[in-house]
């Protein structure tokens, strides 16, 4: 068996005799998500889950099938990765039955613990396609709100700036509305400078939950530098020549 020093996440781990990059990420103290993998069972590589992303070359591979060398550096966290896991765990979502509540493995599915427990936008445009999400997840949408005028019990509000106008603003949501400790996805239509994401981030930090990605119809390429990361969009507004009515819609980059 091989033995050396492996570099994870910037942290040198050392490795004498595990049989793959998985086991030494998990020696590290490092969590990524597998379906497939069972240490002892002869490895299989199906889910595509526990992706690493290789520092010098910028490959992606499956670290449950890697053999660890000495001096390998790996990245488990990117962006690059996030976005990779979602698409596999959207289409994973997309062919499951969802029938939870009747299923023998509830409370004990790894596939439960990494779904979001619910979608969260901001009224009024983001709403149609949020809720579509919503339904193909099969979970609660939750709506924030611009006003604090909310006759649904206590509220949470906060003030953020916005990322293009560069103005204050206050969000709001009814308290009981996402509950300590759960996943949230946020999904909007359009984002520009990232402001009002990153309000929906604090509203939903503010209650104790847990964002677990963002994702957008569309994002603009101005300004470049957004107020939130490790986000998705599927397409970027270039431009917009209102005098000529011609917009230039690209398939975004991220």
């Amino acid at each position: 068996m091989a033995k050396g020093i492996m570099i994870v996440d910037g942290q040198r781990v050392p490795f004498d005799g595990e049989k793959n990059v998985l086991a030494v990420i998990r020696k590290a103290g490092i969590d990524i998500p597998t379906f497939c993998y069972y240490s002892e069972l002869s490895v299989h590589g199906a889910c595509r889950m526990c992706m690493v992303e290789d520092v010098k070359t910028g490959k992606l591979d499956a670290s449950c099938s890697m053999e660890p060398r000495d001096g390998m550096e790996i990245r488990t966290n990117t962006a690059k990765l996030l976005k990779h896991r979602r698409m596999i765990l959207e289409l994973l979502l997309a062919a499951h039955d969802c029938s939870c509540t009747t299923c023998n493995k509830s409370g004990n599915c790894r596939l439960q613990e990494l779904a979001p427990d619910c979608i969260m936008t901001v009224e009024t445009s983001g709403i149609p396609l949020a809720m579509a999400v919503a339904r193909a997840f099969n979970v609660p949408l939750v709506i924030a709100r611009h006003s604090s005028d909310i006759t649904e019990g206590s509220t949470v509000n906060i003030n953020y700036v916005s990322g293009s106008s560069k103005t204050i603003q206050t969000m709001a949501m009814p308290k009981r509305a996402l509950q300590p400790n759960s996943r949230v996805l946020i999904v909007d239509d359009v984002m520009k400078g990232g402001g009002t994401a990153k309000g929906m981030l604090a509203l939903a930090q503010e209650v104790g939950a847990q964002v677990v990605g963002m994702a957008f119809l569309m994002d603009t390429a101005t300004p470049e530098r957004k107020l939130v990361d490790n986000y998705i969009s599927f397409f970027t507004l270039q431009h917009a020549d209102e005098e000529n009515q011609c917009v230039k819609v690209e398939l975004s980059q991220n």
